[in-house]
């Protein structure tokens, strides 16, 4: 069976994190080493939900009688969730053959003076972000570059995340820097000129030993262990509602990333080159092997193009039964965004399923691409 794996973590990763629960070295060197790379103002957060909310409101005390926030319609529920608690209106923004907001939609929507725009660049794929950023500027709209998915990756020789007023990036699972979930760790970017002071509370390293529980066994493992915290979590949101707590205290605003994420977080950055290379050199293996497949449609794989998720989509075959198939193939699959689990209508956020794609062995490439070929043989024929 082909499993799915949101990061790719080596003993190194493990090692540093443990080496965070007694050392703080690792704030200052992220810290450092980012502003050094992106050549802009850092400031070390515990989730990029919360840059966003910071920007927002940075925003907002700018412009204080726009309320409306613009994003994509294909999306993390993240960043909707993040507008809503910073306390502002979202609206969705149509997207393009390549799940990135479509610039001639975006153009209609900034003539209702909106706040902001939230420009994600989907799965690794850089958006419009040069012509986008100039429509904002034009319309005085605030444009925060969403990297999260792109960490460290360029488009035209600029590093996505240095675009507009305000970049992002995350560190959570299946991002390109992964150093856990729940919490693990975010990034604002932000010009000199920008004047933004925000005290942040430290996050003790020692309240990370939980979240690197449940990222072990949620996301690096099968069988038992994932079985055993599916129900501790199942538990313990029990109790935070039995108890009124708020379930989303991890992404609380004015806490700082922890040391443990922090020292993950530059292991990631570390061996970041070497996982680029690779997936690009996969999706040109992919490609080719893909190519003229009459009933499987992959919205993003081009030769050579950086991927953190391959997604497919069938016109005939609808996503849930689509998915049992493919199980019965040898390969596992995941829901994607929003509606997209819905059979497809036409619609670019339809009908879409999630292949797996990071740290594919060359032999699990293999089988995946043929088996591939192989129900898209099966879908002909029916």
């Amino acid at each position: 069976m082909i499993q799915f794996r949101v990061a790719l973590w080596s003993n190194g990763e493990l090692a540093a994190f443990f080496k965070g629960l007694f050392s703080q070295q690792a704030l200052p060197q992220l810290q450092q080493q980012l502003e050094q790379q992106y050549q802009r103002r850092v400031l070390l957060l515990n989730s990029a939900r919360a840059g966003i909310r910071i920007a927002l409101r940075y925003a907002a005390n700018r412009q204080p009688t726009r309320q409306l926030v613009l994003y994509p319609e294909y999306i993390c529920t993240s960043v909707p969730q993040a507008i809503q608690e910073a306390g502002f209106t979202g609206m969705a923004v149509a997207v393009n053959h390549e799940l990135n907001m479509c610039p001639l939609a975006l153009s209609a929507l900034l003539e209702r003076q909106p706040l902001a725009v939230i420009l994600p660049h989907m799965y690794g794929v850089a958006a419009a972000i040069s012509d986008i950023e100039t429509m904002c500027r034009n319309h005085q709209v605030l444009l925060i570059d969403d990297a999260a998915q792109v960490a460290g990756i360029e488009t035209n020789g600029k590093l996505l995340g240095t675009f507009g007023d305000f970049g992002v990036i995350s560190f959570a699972q299946a991002k390109t820097i992964v150093s856990g979930v729940q919490g693990s760790g975010g990034v604002l970017l932000f010009p000199a000129e920008i004047d933004i002071d925000v005290p942040l509370k430290p996050t003790s390293g020692w309240s990370r030993l939980w979240p690197l529980w449940h990222f072990w066994a949620s996301y690096q493992q099968d069988g038992i262990a994932s079985t055993i915290d599916y129900y501790v979590q199942r538990l313990t949101r029990l109790l935070r509602k039995k108890l009124s707590r708020n379930s989303t205290t991890p992404y609380a605003d004015g806490y700082a990333i922890a040391a443990p994420d922090a020292a993950v977080a530059l292991k990631q950055f570390e061996t970041l080159p070497s996982r680029v290379k690779h997936l690009q050199q996969q999706a040109t293996i992919a490609a080719d092997a893909l190519a003229g497949l009459e009933q499987l449609q992959f919205p993003q794989l081009q030769a050579g193009r950086y991927l953190t998720r391959l997604i497919v989509r069938s016109p005939k075959v609808a996503p849930a039964k689509l998915a049992k198939t493919c199980l019965k193939l040898g390969i596992k699959t995941k829901t994607a965004y929003g509606n997209s689990s819905q059979s497809f209508d036409g619609s670019m956020t339809s009908g879409l399923l999630e292949l797996p794609w990071q740290g594919l062995q060359p032999a699990e490439l293999t089988t995946l691409l043929n088996q591939l070929r192989l129900l898209d043989q099966q879908l002909v024929s029916s």
